[in-house]
């Protein structure tokens, strides 16, 4: 878990546990752009590499295996030659001579990687590699810090606090002393930097040249075409065994930890086609920062909920070892308790299994335990070595309220940092578990009646609500059961609550249409998302979220809503259209290919079976059974762990409550004005209307001929045809040779006839 939370902060960040390793013609636009592009940039680390020998030159980039952007051709790549060369090679690093707040310079007409590749000499051999990975911890507040120092006079303001409060100390008596205070205007370029995306980079450099000398000066001549406010300079490593083994594994050394570049500043190191973003100045960040506040503030309207006071469960901590050696899963109750801790749904123990047993012997008495016990508990293992982890029901649960959540500082910190942040709700460690939908890109949310499903859902509407304004995000409901979405009729966000099935198939081919729209916007002015297009264009364009409650229901009731779904699932994310899929019957049908291959992030709350959490994640979750009423598992894109258990929050348990916060929320923004999505305008045919045409003006009713016709799949025309069997248009053939016997009167057919 520590090594986790380290990566995550992108200042240790571990190395790819494999890699995929694609042959590029060059660091182009092609490559560079897609990639910037992913959310998946702070997930893993990234390289690109060239090698040049006097035979030729081969560029490569490497990735995460989570990574599957076709960039290039993939292969295999072997740097033997430097594990048995150690004396013969020099090794190099580049870094920034200053604070990274400062930029270095970004208008050269070539690619620093590309000037790079001109140090190569005659008879020797040249690597390159330069590692990154986009920074998501609070980088950005710390270079604000800088900044700001620096504007007071600072010129090497410290990227420690505490150092940095001692500058400020001995630069306040110097200035007492000199009668002079240094104030400098603020810079458009450092400005710049510190609000686009941040990536940790190293890089390296290693060659078997004869002439070091002349390497190194050529060397230094090439990296002072870069300077501006800071300045590039390389460092000679002398370890040079340890640097080669980082080169071989792609792994970052500690010196780098506070390396740091910006995303034009990386663009200009890879390639001389740069995508810069829009200038903001830091005034312009204050005034983000003030809108935050606000939008934090409208966490107000949100109810306090009443805490009580719980405690760890003594007794069962004591009766757990008794019920283990009755169950005759241990031979000594004597055990060893580590850890004893109190969650919002179960009290976790764990010890150490006794020695002479393994996991296995108390995990397969998991029933007798229960037994012994009188208590259906779940067995996991221990995040340490020959340890147990048991979960057991808290008899008093505590309830987890939004507003807490929304308010804490962990989240205020993530929701500046995403574009639409939620929360799922608390772990079984009382940490939040935090999720941005940009990531996710789509979501799916399982649950039976009464275990939470519909509660998380608008949790996760509410919090987006609070936090977005209708310019930013405009939301389309489909509710077919006419009741959990109703009461969001009115609110500023909400373009549509949409409770006609056919309807409901309009939306989503419009939402389709506006997907394409938007790809051809993007296209006009050279970007790929809508993050870069709103950076670039005057006009910006919001967020859409579509949420669908019991997706099963609408398609039972319009098959051809899958092969939507799947086309939204496939491009949308890009374009800025998100889904969230809600159903309470996850069986195989709902789980069709389709959704497994675009839905990839997925919650479910207590289902009815074991079967059915196989059937939502693809495998069985670790714990025997979820207990309802918010106790809920996520499987998410990125996630460290392959699933977490969590429980979610509520609004108010007063449905009184509950209802006032959301007329208040419902006048949150209704004085602003906000113009409405204008999706094209598509006249609405079903594919059953599609096929009774098709079958009144041909007479064919055989499903592969009809099929063919139709474009669609053949399992969806064979559930039309059963349909219309049902109608009493067809009748089912005698044999799968024949097809369907036509049966519907002459008078129905002429109505379609005359369409």
């Amino acid at each position: 878990m520590l090594r986790a939370i380290k990566s995550k902060l992108n200042k240790t960040t571990s190395p790819n546990s494999s890699n995929i390793i694609r042959l590029v013609d060059t660091f182009d636009e092609e490559v560079t752009i897609p990639l910037l592009a992913s959310d998946l940039l702070g997930e893993g680390v990234f390289s690109f590499e060239t090698v040049i020998n006097d035979s030729f030159t081969e560029n490569y980039v490497v990735t995460p295996p989570f990574y599957r952007e076709q960039l290039g051709e993939e292969c295999y790549r072997d740097y033997d030659y430097l594990k048995n060369s150690i004396n013969d090679i020099h090794c190099y690093t580049i870094e920034l001579a200053k604070p990274s707040f400062l930029p270095i310079y970004t208008e050269n007409e070539a690619s620093l990687l590309q000037d790079l590749s001109l140090l190569h000499q005659k008879n020797s051999e040249l690597y390159i590699q330069l590692l990154i990975t986009q920074r998501q911890d609070n980088w950005q507040n710390e270079f604000i810090d800088q900044y700001s120092e620096y504007l007071n006079g600072n010129d090497y303001p410290s990227s420690k606090r505490v150092q940095r409060s001692v500058q400020r100390s001995i630069l306040n008596v110097l200035n007492k002393f000199s009668g002079y205070h240094s104030q400098r205007k603020e810079v458009a370029e450092i400005s710049s930097k510190i609000l686009q995306n941040g990536f940790r980079f190293e890089l390296k450099i290693i060659t078997n040249t004869n002439n070091k000398d002349t390497f190194e000066d050529e060397l230094n001549e090439l990296l002072k075409e870069y300077d501006f406010f800071n300045n590039l300079i390389f460092l000679r490593d002398r370890h040079k065994k340890q640097f080669v083994d980082n080169f071989l594994n792609r792994r970052f050394s500690t010196v780098s930890k506070e390396q740091l570049i910006s995303e034009s500043e990386l663009l200009s190191i890879l390639s001389c086609d740069q995508v810069i973003p829009k200038q903001e100045t830091i005034m312009d960040k204050i005034e983000k920062t003030k809108r935050l506040v606000t939008k934090v503030s409208n966490f107000d309207l949100l109810p306090i909920g009443e805490k009580k006071d719980r405690n760890i469960d003594e007794d069962i901590v004591a009766e757990l070892p008794v019920a283990l050696k009755k169950a005759k899963s241990i031979r000594n109750p004597n055990i060893e308790v580590l850890d004893v801790e109190l969650g919002a749904t179960v009290q976790r123990i764990t010890f150490k299994i006794p020695e002479g047993h393994v996991y296995s012997d108390i995990k397969n008495k998991h029933e007798d335990i229960n037994s012994a016990l009188g208590s259906d508990i779940n067995i996991i293992q221990g995040k340490e070595a020959s340890t147990i982890t048991f979960l057991i029901p808290c008899s008093q649960r505590e309830i987890i309220y939004l507003k807490e959540l929304l308010e804490n500082e962990k989240f205020q910190e993530y929701s500046s940092a995403n574009s639409l942040p939620f929360v799922c709700g608390v772990d079984m460690h009382n940490e939040l578990v935090l999720k941005c939908l940009t990531k996710a890109p789509h979501l799916l949310v399982c649950g039976a009646t009464n275990s939470g499903k519909s509660v998380f859902v608008n949790a996760v509407l509410i919090t987006l609500i609070l936090l977005k304004s209708p310019s930013e995000l405009r939301i389309f409901l489909i509710d077919p059961k006419k009741v959990e979405f109703i009461q969001y009729n009115g609110f500023s966000h909400v373009e549509k609550v949409i409770t006609d099935m056919q309807k409901a198939v309009v939306i989503l081919d419009r939402l389709i249409a506006e997907m394409e729209n938007r790809y051809e916007k993007f296209s006009k002015i050279g970007v790929r998302k809508i993050d870069a297009y709103n950076n670039k264009s005057k006009s910006k364009i919001p967020y859409i979220l579509c949420g669908i409650d019991e997706y099963n229901d609408l398609r039972m009731m319009h098959p051809e809503v899958e092969e939507k779904i799947e086309r939204l699932g496939q491009k949308a994310r890009a374009a800025g259209i998100h889904l969230i899929l809600a159903t309470q019957r996850p069986d195989k049908e709902v789980m069709s290919g389709v959704i497994k291959t675009n839905f990839p992030s997925r919650v479910s709350f207590k289902l009815d079976n074991s079967n059915e959490y196989r059937t939502v994640f693809g495998t069985g979750i670790p714990y025997k059974n979820l207990l309802g009423f918010g106790d809920g598992v996520i499987k998410f894109v990125g996630q460290v762990e392959e699933f977490i258990r969590f429980q979610a929050p509520v609004i108010s348990l007063d449905e009184d409550v509950e209802e006032k916060t959301f007329e208040k929320i419902k006048n949150l923004a209704k004085n602003e004005f906000v113009e409405n999505i204008q999706l094209e305008d598509i006249k609405y045919e079903s594919d059953l209307d599609k096929l009774k045409r098709l079958i009144a003006n041909s007479g064919e009713t055989r499903v592969s001929r009809l099929r063919e016709e139709m474009g669609i799949k053949m399992n969806v025309v064979s559930q039309l045809m059963q349909q219309l069997v049902e109608e009493k248009w067809l009748e089912k053939p005698e044999s799968k040779a024949k097809g369907y016997k036509l049966i519907a009167s002459d008078e129905e057919l002429a109505k379609w006839r005359e369409h």
